[in-house]
């Protein structure tokens, strides 16, 4: 099997290895567990919250740094 290769840049990485971003992602998962809500939809949802996440993070941090 070929290796995959990593093409996310060093500030999407930086931000998905944030405690912010693991906190919030537990947390997710943590109330879909205590809720008894499971599945693989639940799990794809997550990720793509944490993708608008991501997302949501660089646009502000390219705001503040470059104004609107």
């Amino acid at each position: 099997m070929a290796k995959k290769i990593d093409t996310r840049n060093e500030d999407t990485k930086r931000i998905m290895n944030s405690k912010k971003y693991r906190e919030i992602k537990n947390d997710l998962q943590k109330q879909l567990k205590e809720n008894g809500t499971c599945g693989k939809f639940f799990d794809d949802m997550i990720e793509d919250y944490m993708a608008m996440y991501v997302t949501k993070t660089l646009l502000v941090e390219d705001i503040q740094k470059r104004g609107t």
